[in-house]
């Protein structure tokens, strides 16, 4: 019972990660598209 309580965990965390990656990517790429270094 155990693996599949760990296994319905990390599922849930690894769509949650995905929902949050998302969002971070796409406000991530805002970010570094406005504060480009200039090097």
């Amino acid at each position: 019972m155990e693996q599949v309580f760990w296994l319905g965990v990390r599922l849930s965390c690894f769509d949650l990660i995905r929902r949050i990656d998302e969002e971070w990517i796409s406000s991530g790429m805002m970010m570094v598209a406005s504060s480009t270094p200039l090097s």
